[in-house]
């Protein structure tokens, strides 16, 4: 054994030579070991006995060399995340220190995985161990989610409004909310509306959004002085009207459905006749005309040239510029099977007929509380086929049952008056006006007179016109 501190071919021996029970110095030809494992419990020859010696004490042997340890890298693929280093050196069995976790826009981090796949669970750094190969990590992102949330200013949202998103959606096209007498002029990301108006939310978009509805007052509203009350004016297309019931539906949870009625006549440009006075039914040739035409299907109102002449007038100067504050209606014209009933009698025959009717009591023909305009659509009007019983935006004449469901605290004792049909301080030379029900006899229109309910106007005659509506009043 070569040691560098021994002289140049002599070995000192430390021996431990059992049952010699001493030590003793040998002199030795010249080996070399490079490596103190080669010493350590060496087998020697001596005198024909193996000894087997242990040095004494490790020193510096020449060209002592230790062995290289094996080791394995971690590397982390971030999937598109920010980038994190590899981990080096590691030891088979040995744990890893977990990295800071990577940042992707627009994405959660959602854990480290062995399987780029994410098949199985995933890597636990406190518990799982370096296995004897390198290892790729990746990291498995989960769309973040964001909210949008709408500021109204006392507006209705549309009801398919999306609530959140992720960048990955399909780019969301924003809807018109609505707000009574107001036009919607968009939707901004500030609260004072000086950015330009956003239109969408596109795809790739990150972060929560908060809108804000900007409005404009709409110059086709009703107009109120105050809080709308009835018998009170209401301005609307341009005219005054009288709100003659405040709520039709008696439902305070969607507003006010207000039925009104024009407080002027129709002009002779309105009428289209060149005249304010126009004839109930064009196609009457005598003074006995009949209201009803037919059996079945004739309606009375639905044929007459006073609905003709009510259609023109919602065309021409209501629909379109106001019609969005206009409520559909169903205005259950009856024809002669369902008008007739056990108050009529015979007028000069023997039987019942549309032609030959009238009422035996002469206050029962303006009590008659069938036939009200609806609000919804009535499927007991259903054997007439025409567009008269179709639920749609329109104006109309007044019925006797129209009246019937006012409020009865505007009638007169015998209730054959209301105040909220005399216009006479405000149209004086033409305070009467049709209503569409039959009258008093098969060849009669219901009217109205001073306020009073009049029943005896042939149906060749000619009367003023005041069409009423349905609308929606804040």
């Amino acid at each position: 054994i070569k040691h560098r501190k021994a002289a140049k071919n002599v070995l000192v021996l430390v021996l431990l030579i059992a049952g010699l029970g001493s030590a003793a110095s040998v002199n030795a030809a010249e080996k070399t070991y490079h490596h103190r494992d080669e010493v350590r419990n060496h087998a020697v020859e001596l005198g024909g006995t193996t000894h087997v010696f242990h040095l004494a004490a490790e020193g510096d042997f020449e060209n002592d060399v230790t062995p290289t340890p094996v080791t394995y890298k971690m590397t982390f693929d971030s999937n598109g995340g920010s980038a994190v280093t590899s981990v080096t050196d590691i030891a088979e069995g040995a744990t890893v220190i977990e990295p800071i976790a990577p940042s992707k826009t627009g994405y959660t981090f959602d854990g480290w995985y062995e399987q780029s796949d994410f098949s199985e669970t995933a890597w636990d750094f406190a518990t799982d161990k370096m296995p004897a190969k390198d290892v790729t990590l990746y990291a498995k992102w989960t769309p973040t989610t964001y909210a949008i949330s709408y500021e109204l200013n006392g507006g209705t949202n549309y009801p398919s409004a999306i609530t959140s998103y992720t960048i990955e959606s399909q780019t969301i096209t924003l809807g018109t909310p609505s707000k009574f007498g107001f036009v919607f002029d968009g939707w901004y990301d500030t609260a004072n509306f000086d950015n330009v108006a956003v239109t969408d939310i596109a795809t790739g978009s990150t972060g929560d959004k908060e809108l804000y509805a900007k409005w404009s007052v709409d110059p086709a509203a009703p107009v109120t002085d105050g809080t709308p009350e009835i018998g009170e004016t209401v301005t609307f297309a341009g005219t005054d009207w009288r709100i003659l019931k405040l709520d039709m539906d008696e439902n305070p949870s969607n507003g006010n459905q207000a039925l009104i009625i024009k407080e002027q006549a129709l002009t002779d440009q309105e009428t289209g006749d060149g005249n304010i006075m126009v004839q109930f039914d064009t196609t009457a040739t005598t003074w006995d005309s009949p209201y009803f035409h037919n059996d079945s299907t004739s309606t009375g109102y639905g044929e007459s040239h006073l609905k003709a002449v009510i259609d023109s007038y919602y065309d021409t100067a209501i629909a379109p510029a106001y019609s969005n504050y206009v409520l559909p209606v169903d205005l259950d014209l009856p024809n002669w099977s369902r008008y007739q009933n056990a108050g009529l009698a015979p007028n000069s025959g023997t039987s019942l007929a549309y032609n030959d009717w009238y009422w035996q009591d002469w206050q029962s023909y303006y009590t008659d509380n069938r036939f009200a305009t609806s609000l919804a659509s009535l499927t007991n009007d259903n054997d007439v086929a025409n567009d008269v019983n179709v639920l749609k935006q329109q104006a109309f004449a007044l019925s006797y049952g129209d009246i019937q469901s006012l409020d009865k605290s505007t009638f007169s004792a015998t209730g054959y008056y209301s105040t909220l049909l005399d216009f006479t301080a405000i149209d004086a030379n033409y305070f009467s006006f049709w209503l569409r029900s039959a009258g008093y006899l098969s060849y009669n229109a219901g009217a109205v007179y001073y306020g009073y309910f009049y029943y005896y106007d042939a149906v060749d005659y000619s009367l003023p016109v005041r069409p009423a509506l349905a609308i929606q009043l804040s």
